[in-house]
């Protein structure tokens, strides 16, 4: 059964198409099979992939017709190397919003669960938004992790162990007012290192 990761945030100019593209070239390049779900109206990843071209052909399968279970499921296979499937998006998503019902939240869940067995992750790019379409590619794609949280916490810790060399330095150099330094992480409420 696939792993199934959505990249979500509602803010633009984030890195979410950048981190959903690199994550599944990545992966397929260590050989495992990727089904990326361009699931933004914009198409940022289709157009990222270079497709931009072959999404206005009539017969082309998008994250439309996956989530509203139109027609046979038919990624674009292969796309840049062996092992990455691209479901584009055009801007014919954006109009599946208003046709969610009572359970609209689970429609790519239930789609991505028929085509599941088929691959190794599955990966879902969100448009800049945290409207129904990124609450769909949620719920199909739980293993979601916002990209702001991780940002923050990745600072918070390089910011704490920057403050504990600088603390450990200052207390190294024998200063009389580096005795009365202590570091104080900053998540315990302190703001680094701090004079007693």
């Amino acid at each position: 059964m696939a792993r199934r990761i959505s990249v979500v945030n509602q803010k633009g100019g984030v890195g979410k198409t950048t981190t959903a593209v690199n994550l599944g070239v990545a992966l397929a390049m260590r050989g495992f099979r990727v089904l990326l779900v361009d699931y933004d109206p914009q198409a940022n990843a289709s157009n990222f992939l270079g497709l931009v071209a072959r999404l206005e052909h009539p017969r082309l399968f998008t994250a439309a017709d996956l989530t509203l279970g139109l027609g046979r499921f038919q990624p674009l296979t292969d796309v840049l190397l062996p092992g990455l499937d691209l479901v584009p998006a055009t801007d014919v998503l954006a109009s599946v919003e208003s046709r969610h019902g009572p359970n609209g939240s689970r429609l790519l869940k239930r789609a991505l669960d028929r085509v599941a067995h088929r691959y190794d992750f599955i990966l879902a790019d969100c448009a800049p938004t945290l409207g129904m379409l990124a609450v769909n590619a949620m719920v199909a794609c739980p293993g979601a992790r916002p990209r702001a949280a991780r940002a923050r916490e990745h600072t918070r810790c390089a910011t704490d162990a920057r403050n504990r060399r600088v603390a450990e330095a200052h207390r190294e150099s024998g200063s009389p007012s580096a005795r009365r330094t202590r570091h104080v992480p900053e998540g315990d409420g302190g703001h680094g290192s701090q004079r007693l």
